[in-house]
C-alpha cells in the first residue's frame, strides 16, 4: 500500500482559456505531433457555425445521433463560464490592472488573450461569415479553442455526404487525418485544460507575481473532473455514452476505444491521468521559468501562503514536518496529493519500480530548491525536467484503456483518504484530496448523499474546503472568491484530517466492493 505523498509541489500560474495560434509549441501541435498523411488547413471558425447543428434545447434521440446529443451549444451559451472569458478583460479590475502594469490594451494583448480568448495568427485564415473581432469577444474561449482550428474536420464531420463515412472513423483517424483534437483522451484533454488553468511558459501563458500584485485573482488548484462538472459539462463521458446506448456498445468500443466493461470506473482513469498531467505541467513551467535566469526567481512559482498568511504563535504551519532548510519558500504543493492515486495504481499494475523512482527524483528537486532561498535556477530546471519526464511515463502507463474495476477504484479511494498521523495538508492540498475523493465516491456510489455514514464526513469537507464550485455564468471574483479566502484563512488541517479519517472508516464499512 502506498502511503500519502507529502512532498514539494510546484507553482500555480495560468489563466482562463487557451491560445489557438498554430505554431511549434501551441496546443494545435497535440494534433501536429501525429503523423499526418496530408497537410491540414488552419481555419478559425466561430460559434455561429456550430449552432447550426448543436443548438437543440432537448437531446437528439439516440436513434438519430450516436456521437452527439445536439444540446452542446445550448449548454455552453447558457452556463459555461468560458463564454465570458474575453468579456472580463473589459471590466474595472482588468482595466485597473492594465493601468498599473503599463499595458495599453489588455483586450487585445496576447499575454491576456492567449487564455481569455482566441489569438488569431492570420486574419486570412478566419472563417469569413462567423468570426469577426466582435464575435470573438462575445464568444470568449469558444469551440475552436478546444476542438482545433482545422478546416478538414469542420467540413467533414457535418457534411450530408460525408457524415456516414465520418461515423466510421476512430478517434485516432479523426485527429490524425482531419485535425479534430481527441478530447476523449484524458491526457490530451488535461494537457489542453492545464495549459491555461495552470500555465505554459512556452506558449506565453504565464500569470506572474507582478500580475497578481496588479490585481489578477489568485488561481486555485485545478482538478479537471470537478472543474468540468462545474462548467457544467456539455458532453457525455464515455461511460455515460455507453450507458445511454447499450445496444451500440460495440460501436462505441470501436470508435472511442472504450474499455466496454460494466465494471470499469472511468473516473479513476480520468483522475489519475489528469492529476499526472497537472503535475507534469507545473513542473515544465517551473523548469522553463527557472531557465530564464534574468527574471528568476519568479515569485508566482512559490507557495503564496509561505509569505501571505496571518502570524500566530503555535500555528499549524509551525508544527508541520520540515520540508527543507528554514526560511526557504516552498513551491506550491497542491498537485502532489492526487499522486497517491497514481502511485497506488502503478504498484497494482506491477510497475512498482516506476513508483519508487518518484522518491529519488523528488529528493533531487528538494535539494536543488534548498541550495539558496529561491533555489539554484539551473539545478531546479534540470530536476523539474526529470520529474516531468517521470510523470509523462507514468501517465502513458495509466492512460491505457484497460478497465479499472470497482474493487481497484475503491482501493484507490482508500489510499487517497487515509491520513498519516503527521500529515498537515494546507488548504489547497486538502481541497485537491477532497475533490478527488468525492469524484471517486460519486462514481462508485452515486447516491452517497442518501447514506449518512458516507455523507456526513464528505459534507464536512465540502463546507470546510469550499468544494462546491459555482455553476453557471456567475462572477466568481465577487461572489465566491471571498468565501474561499475566508475558508483558507480559517483552515484547520487537524479538523480536516479528522473528516478524512471518518470518511475512510465509512468507505471501509459501507461501500460495496
Amino acid at each position: 500500500m502506498v502511503g500519502r505523498v507529502v512532498v514539494f509541489g510546484v507553482m500555480l500560474s495560468g489563466t482562463a482559456g487557451w491560445m489557438l495560434a498554430p505554431g511549434p509549441s501551441g496546443p494545435n501541435e497535440v494534433v501536429a505531433a501525429q503523423d499526418r498523411p496530408k497537410q491540414l488547413t488552419t481555419l478559425y471558425f466561430g460559434v455561429s457555425l456550430c449552432r447550426k447543428c448543436h443548438n437543440e434545447k432537448q437531446p437528439v434521440p439516440d436513434k438519430e445521433a450516436l456521437l452527439y446529443r445536439g444540446t452542446e451549444m445550448s449548454t455552453w451559451d447558457q452556463f459555461d463560464k468560458h463564454k465570458d472569458a474575453t468579456a472580463v478583460l473589459k471590466n474595472e479590475r482588468s482595466q485597473q490592472m492594465a493601468k498599473l502594469l503599463g499595458w495599453p490594451d489588455v483586450r487585445n494583448d496576447r499575454r491576456c488573450l492567449s487564455c481569455h480568448g482566441v489569438v488569431v495568427a492570420d486574419e486570412k485564415q478566419v472563417h469569413e461569415s462567423s468570426f469577426t473581432p466582435a464575435q470573438r469577444e462575445e464568444s470568449g474561449v469558444s469551440c475552436v479553442v478546444c476542438h482545433g482550428a482545422v478546416k478538414e474536420w469542420v467540413d467533414n464531420h457535418a457534411s450530408v455526404t460525408g457524415a456516414e463515412a465520418w461515423r466510421k472513423l476512430t478517434r485516432a483517424d479523426k485527429q490524425r487525418d482531419h485535425g479534430l483534437r481527441d478530447l476523449w483522451d484524458p491526457a490530451v484533454r488535461a494537457e489542453l485544460c492545464c495549459s491555461c488553468h495552470i500555465g505554459n511558459a512556452a506558449e506565453g501563458k504565464v500569470v506572474t507575481h507582478e500580475m497578481y500584485a496588479a490585481g489578477h485573482p489568485p488561481l486555485p488548484g485545478f482538478e479537471m473532473v470537478s472543474f468540468s462538472d462545474a462548467m457544467p459539462r456539455h458532453w457525455e463521458n464515455l461511460a455515460e455514452k455507453v450507458a445511454r446506448r447499450p445496444q451500440h456498445k460495440e460501436f462505441h468500443q470501436r470508435v472511442h476505444g472504450y474499455a466496454a466493461d460494466v465494471e470499469d470506473v472511468e473516473a479513476a482513469r480520468l483522475l489519475t491521468v489528469s492529476s499526472l498531467t497537472a503535475y507534469r505541467t507545473l513542473l515544465r513551467r517551473t523548469a522553463d521559468l527557472a531557465r530564464q535566469e534574468a527574471s528568476w526567481p519568479e515569485l508566482a512559482v512559490f507557495d503564496c501562503a509561505a509569505c501571505h498568511h496571518d502570524l500566530s504563535n503555535g500555528a499549524w504551519r509551525q508544527r508541520r514536518p520540515g520540508a527543507g532548510p528554514p526560511g526557504r519558500p516552498m513551491l506550491r504543493g497542491w498537485t502532489t496529493p492526487l499522486l497517491t492515486l497514481s502511485l497506488h495504481r502503478l504498484e497494482a499494475l506491477g510497475a512498482a519500480d516506476l513508483a519508487k523512482d518518484f522518491r529519488k527524483l523528488d529528493e533531487q528537486l528538494r535539494e536543488a530548491l534548498g541550495r539558496n532561498p529561491f533555489g539554484a535556477s539551473a539545478s531546479v530546471a534540470a530536476a523539474a525536467d526529470r520529474l516531468a519526464v517521470w510523470a509523462e511515463r507514468c501517465r502513458d502507463v495509466l492512460n491505457r484503456p484497460a478497465a479499472i474495476s470497482r474493487a481497484a477504484a475503491t482501493d484507490m479511494l482508500m489510499a487517497l483518504v487515509r491520513q498519516s498521523p503527521g500529515d498537515l495538508l494546507d488548504f489547497d492540498a486538502a481541497r485537491q484530496t477532497a475533490w478527488g475523493a468525492r469524484g471517486l465516491l460519486t462514481a462508485l456510489a452515486p447516491s452517497w448523499r442518501q447514506q449518512p455514514e458516507l455523507a456526513k464526513p464528505l459534507e464536512a469537507l465540502e463546507q470546510a474546503l469550499r468544494l462546491d464550485l459555482p455553476k453557471g455564468q456567475v462572477t466568481i471574483v465577487k461572489e465566491f472568491l471571498p468565501l474561499v479566502l475566508q475558508s483558507s484563512a480559517a483552515h484547520d488541517p487537524e479538523r480536516v484530517r479528522k473528516s478524512f479519517d471518518d470518511l475512510a472508516a465509512a468507505v471501509h464499512q459501507h461501500l460495496p466492493r
